[in-house]
């Protein structure tokens, strides 16, 4: 079927290869301000531009193909940018940022290489340009599986977007996309913060580049205690008209660039709907899992000191099983799972010139689950729920540079959030063998969360960063304040060497769901993070980066159950989907470990990344015993190689280890009596699963025509058929202990067609 439309697109399309335009912006990366008269060469050609008074460049009538393009400006370190693609008849964007060198002197050049944003970037955090996150293997073209396969962050397989940063939970983790908070990028988002699915929200199609940071991170950044990543959306072409059908694992779908009528402002759409359901046979879904969305981006310059941002995201999941899925797996369990999400958002951003400038954002959010569990043994449902959660977000950040010594980063975020909570559960067996009673539950809460915060950054010498800094949080749920203090320093030995070092203290509270099932539970204190990292990069290469950290995350006010719930389950609280209405504030938990990390960007035609992790996670019960938690898996491992001949083919790779994984025990004999999974409880997280590892294995081509741009690509997960385990449930078709399988030998293709 490619083929066939391949041959199509040949017959009424020229051979001759059309050449397309790059253009582009070039500013200040701390104070934003647009620079005159920087540089810009496209490295194997001779073509070259000059920025203008507004920093914005443009160098037309370009062969198609894949380029690096070099950007010089005197007190500012040279950059190299890679994967820059020319496509015929189309307009390449590219906006830059470059970090001035504490080198003066005439005649002298400080090259920053493939890593321009080393400097400017916060200590344990790596960033991904739009083509490497479309090309990496095994990511689908999915951002949190392209994190999955960073030093320090877990998953759960290839089933589920979940990311678990340093041992942390799935719902310890940010994101913000254009300074405009996005409470989840997750499509089947469960209420605690856990995902049911491989499909994320954001449209990779959209992305320019995404920072995310695994700790340590700045004041600005709060409410959090594991990760924040920091998202950017393209800008559309504001010229002409653009567009783009893709199909991929991420379903089928139409990107557009539409410019105004006066060529100052741009909107960028999208849209897409999944064929999940289709292969859910395929990928061990159990059901038939669907979603759809819909995202844009209207950018519009407001002079030449302002713009504006205005962002939507909405998008809708669902999944269901009928009784021939259930009756297959032994589940007995006919569920059916909806979930929507929109936000709509947008930032104001002002340049105060050479000082810096100041982002203002407001965006709300209405998020809705309607989730059933009926059970064929019973013939009755377990549950059903019926939540609308409403978030309102106002965010301000401001950027001051004084001199080349001195700067300041301030602001306040605000953010009400509003829950109407209706659910029921039945009286059940649980998994320790006890009967839950009855739940009902048809109640609103509401509460502020408020927070102020300043960092000052000093550099008393060219080779020394200091940032001292805070954040004060007020919560209107427990009426109380909290105070985390934060610190960053660097030294750089040598012009390819620095050490760094990170001190921190971070609060959470527990999602809405648990705040909803007491008025105890909204009483309790914040679960604090405090972030101790110490570190060093090296430059092997002038695109090849080595980076070793040592961690050390340790949590307090942890919620648990009370000390006389002698039989209950020792879980740990922020993972848990229950009921538990009755909770304190007195756990703790640590994770302590090293990650080590080398980054190869593509120079020449070669790139890849090796990511090493050894680390432990534990926990303390109600009951003061130490515990494994859920991703105390101990190692994470994962090598990454692509190799791109020409600009028409690209090969590359990813073998992916996690290790062992803890998990509960069966008590066989209850779980039989009771025809339903009665845990161990004696032997709580201390059994482990196999080691999960896979290979990915994935290659390109891209095919330029006249005026059109054809890209396929075709993906094979598990390629070795390795059957990966991720956990255990009880048969009740078979009346036995089962393992529950991951993805088995997968297939995957797309293309994407741009005109």
């Amino acid at each position: 079927m490619v083929q066939l439309f391949i041959l199509l697109l040949g017959i009424w399309t020229s051979d001759s290869f059309s050449n397309g335009k790059l253009s582009g912006s070039v500013h200040d990366s701390e104070t934003k301000e647009a620079l005159i008269g920087v540089n810009v060469l496209v490295v194997e050609t001779s073509q070259g531009a000059v920025s203008d008074i507004d920093g914005d460049f443009s160098i037309p009538k370009i062969e198609a193909g894949i380029y690096t393009v070099k950007l010089s400006y005197v007190g500012y370190k040279d950059i190299l940018v890679s994967d820059v693609i020319i496509k015929p008849n189309r307009i390449t964007q590219l906006p830059v940022e470059l970090l001035s060198s504490p080198i003066e002197g005439e005649g002298v050049t400080v090259t920053a290489g493939y890593f321009a944003n080393t400097d400017k970037q916060a200590i344990s955090s790596v960033s991904f340009n739009n083509e490497e996150i479309r090309r990496s293997p095994g990511a689908g073209g999915e951002i949190s599986r392209v994190l999955q396969s960073l030093a320090g962050v877990a998953s759960t397989g290839e089933s589920s977007q979940d990311i678990f940063v340093r041992g942390g939970s799935a719902n310890e983790i940010n994101f913000y996309i254009d300074n405009i908070a996005i409470p989840s990028i997750k499509h089947f988002e469960m209420l605690n913060g856990t995902s049911n699915g491989p499909i994320g929200l954001v449209n990779t199609e959209l992305v320019r580049e995404i920072e995310f940071s695994t700790g340590g991170f700045g004041a600005q950044y709060g409410y959090v205690l594991s990760g924040v990543g920091d998202i950017k959306y393209r800008e559309a072409n504001k010229e002409r008209f653009l567009g783009n059908i893709d199909m991929s694992m991420a379903g089928f779908g139409g990107t557009f660039e539409i410019p105004d009528v006066d060529h100052k402002g741009s909107w960028l759409i999208s849209g897409r709907r999944s064929y999940l359901d289709i292969i859910a046979d395929a990928i061990n879904a159990g059901g038939a899992p669907r979603y759809s969305d819909i995202q844009g981006k209207y950018h519009r310059k407001l002079g030449k000191s302002d713009e504006i941002i205005i962002l939507g995201v909405a998008g809708a999941s669902h999944f269901g099983n009928d009784e021939e899925d259930a009756t297959e797996l032994g589940t007995l369990q006919i569920v059916d799972v909806n979930h929507s999400q929109a936000t709509i958002g947008a930032n104001w951003q002002h340049i105060w010139g050479s000082l810096g400038y100041s982002n203002t954002s407001i965006s709300f959010t209405r998020s809705d689950d309607n989730t059933s569990d009926f059970n064929l043994d019973t013939q009755d449902k377990s549950f059903d729920f019926d939540i609308v959660q409403d978030e309102l977000t106002l965010r301000q950040v401001s950027f001051l540079k004084f001199n080349k010594e001195w700067n300041v980063t301030f602001g306040a975020e605000t953010k009400w959030q509003q829950g109407d909570f209706s659910y029921d559960f039945t009286a059940t067996r649980n998994t320790e063998g006890v009967i839950d009673p009855a739940v009902s539950i048809n109640q609103e809460i509401s509460g502020v969360q408020s927070a102020g915060f300043i960092s000052v950054g000093y550099a008393p010498f060219t080779n020394l960063s200091l940032n001292l800094g805070g954040r004060i949080n007020h919560n209107s749920f427990n009426n109380q304040l909290s105070v985390e203090p934060r610190f960053a320093a660097k030294y750089d030995l040598t012009t390819k060497w620095n050490v760094h070092a990170a001190l921190g203290w971070y609060h959470q509270r527990l999602p809405m769901y648990f705040l909803s099932q007491s008025e105890a539970n909204r009483k309790l204190d914040e679960t604090q993070a405090r972030h101790i990292i110490i570190g060093s990069d090296y430059m092997l290469t002038e695109s090849t980066k080595l980076t070793v950290e040592f961690f050390d995350k340790y949590y307090t006010s942890v919620p648990v159950l009370p000390a006389d719930s002698l039989y209950a389950s020792p879980q740990f609280v922020p993972d848990a989907f229950d009921f538990l209405e009755s909770l304190e504030a007195r756990g703790t938990a640590s994770s302590r470990g090293v990650d080590i990390m080398i980054q190869k960007k593509l120079a020449e035609n070669f790139y890849g990344g090796i990511n090493l992790s050894f680390y432990r996670a534990r926990y303390t019960d109600h009951l003061g015993v130490e515990r494994n938690r859920i991703m105390d898996v101990q190692s994470l491992f994962s090598v990454i190689g692509g190799y791109r001949p020409n600009k028409n083919w690209e090969f590359s790779a990813r073998w992916s280890y996690l290790g062992s994984r803890p998990y509960t025990p069966a008590n066989e004999t209850q779980s039989l009596a009771y025809n339903s999974l009665i845990l161990d409880n004696s032997k709580y997280n201390e059994e482990r699963l196999p080691a999960f590892h896979s290979l990915y294995v994935r290659f390109d081509r891209r095919f330029f025509f006249n005026k059109i741009t054809f890209v396929t690509f075709m993906e094979i997960w598990n390629a070795y058929n390795r059957t990966n385990d991720l956990g255990i449930y009880f048969n009740k078709t078979d009346q036995k202990i089962d393992d529950l399988p991951g993805f088995t030998f997968l297939p995957i293709g797309g293309f994407k067609l741009e005109f």
